[in-house]
């Protein structure tokens, strides 16, 4: 098992994609989570949660229906 945590210069990725893709409130969470995955090489992402803040470069999947969750 792993454990990821952010790395140095998170703070700022955060910031920066928050702002890009308009991320506010708590939806923040969502794009730790996603930017912390991503940073540790994940390409996909599995939630039940249909609001996940979308992320380029990071499939989200509903592990259920084995699709991405439908908006």
């Amino acid at each position: 098992m792993q454990v990821w945590s952010p790395g140095a210069g998170f703070d700022d990725r955060l910031l920066q994609l928050a702002t890009d893709l308009a991320v506010a409130g708590p939806r923040v969470f969502d794009l730790q989570i996603a930017l912390t995955a991503f940073a540790h090489g994940a390409a996909e992402l599995w939630t039940h949660d249909l609001g996940f803040v979308k992320v380029p470069g990071l499939r989200l999947v509903h592990p259920l229906l084995g699709k991405k969750p439908a908006r």
